[in-house]
């Protein structure tokens, strides 16, 4: 899995950097058959949000979430 690329927004709500990071992790760990996850654990990820520090594009983290319920789902 390629680690995905999200962009960091400032002063507009976003997702916490180090609580997508660890999302992430988990999922590569899913897909390389070292963890389990189902597609409604990825769909039911929620992440704290943040407004005065940086934080990760919550458009891009959903989108990306998204394309691995595709993949969860396939098996």
């Amino acid at each position: 899995m390629e680690d995905p690329r999200f962009t960091a927004v400032r002063f507009a709500p976003g997702y916490d950097m180090a609580a997508v990071d660890d999302f992430v992790d988990r999922v590569r760990a899913a897909l390389e058959g070292r963890a389990p996850m189902t597609a409604q654990e990825a769909l039911d990820a929620r992440f704290p949000t943040t407004r005065l520090r940086s934080g990760y594009s919550v458009d891009e983290v959903d989108l990306w979430i998204d394309e691995i319920l595709a993949r969860l789902e396939q098996g």
